[in-house]
């Protein structure tokens, strides 16, 4: 039963990429995947002021390489690719909790959550 469920949530994903790129290409995807998660990476290592603008910009970078691999699956006809795209969403999932988790933890503690206000861990 779980695992009929997933398939058909790993199929409705497929139509549904499906019926996006058939107006917008597959390379209309790569591209979007790729500024994505470039824009995310970027802004993670020259704008990072705070913990919880980091946890964005890693959140962007998890959906571009997300579009990246249904991209991939669609272009290939593999659905490994939805496997890797659902796990990966997965692992979003988990990341976002762990940061909302940290982000209020520091907020409690220091009444901030800029990086500034984190010397504990220094020498």
């Amino acid at each position: 039963m779980f695992v009929s469920s997933c398939l058909d949530n790993l199929f409705y994903i497929n139509f549904t990429f499906n019926a996006l790129t058939g107006s917008f290409g597959v390379s209309g995807g790569v591209l979007i995947a790729l500024v994505l998660f470039f824009t995310g990476l970027f802004n993670l290592f020259f704008f990072s002021t705070n913990l919880l603008v980091t946890i964005l910009f890693a959140e962007l970078m998890f959906v571009g390489l997300f579009i990246g691999f249904v991209t991939l699956a669609v272009v290939t006809g593999d659905s490994a690719g939805l496997g890797y795209g659902l796990y990966l969403l997965c692992s979003a999932a988990v990341d976002s909790a762990i940061g909302l988790v940290l982000t209020l933890n520091t907020y409690r503690l220091y009444k901030s959550v800029s990086f500034a206000r984190l010397t504990v861990l220094r020498g």
